[in-house]
């Protein structure tokens, strides 16, 4: 393959286009790639670095996967591995654009930060919402005192 970290996979002839894809610890650009086999200049590297807290390790990857404890953004091409306080907030996952927050937490927050509608954070996990009881007393016993004293 022409294009730097390219490889060709066993057993596939080497001299076609088709068969060149990027190497360990590198996913596809599948956009400079296009441009690649058409022969047509690039907008940037084919193969791209797997970001730092993130996992490439076979070859052919169109994006990294996402270990326990990080969060992985996309910005164009570009993926960007953030880490997770406390880690068991992020989920390890294959495909880092569909779940990656554990249960309860809200994927559309960086590092799934908040909890999901419904939920509220307790002791590092997300706990659902309860009827508002506790405010409820509160204020009949508000109510009561001031009667009582007015």
């Amino acid at each position: 393959c022409s294009f730097e970290h390219g490889t060709s996979p066993s057993g596939v002839a080497r001299d076609t286009v088709e068969a060149c894809v990027c190497g360990e610890g590198f996913y596809t650009d599948r956009r400079a790639l296009g441009l690649w086999q058409r022969r047509e200049p690039s907008v940037g590297p084919v193969c791209r670095i797997c970001p730092s807290g993130s996992v490439c390790l076979t070859a052919n990857l169109t994006q990294p996967t996402q270990p326990e404890g990080h969060y992985l953004l996309q910005t164009g091409v570009v993926w960007t591995a953030y880490k997770c306080i406390p880690a068991q907030k992020c989920i390890a996952t294959e495909d880092p654009t569909a779940a990656r927050c554990a249960e309860h937490f809200d994927g559309e927050f960086l590092a799934c930060s908040r909890c999901a509608p419904g939920y509220h954070l307790l002791k590092k996990t997300c706990e659902k919402c309860g009827e508002p009881r506790g405010l409820l007393l509160g204020v009949a016993f508000i109510v009561v005192v001031i009667v009582v004293i007015g």
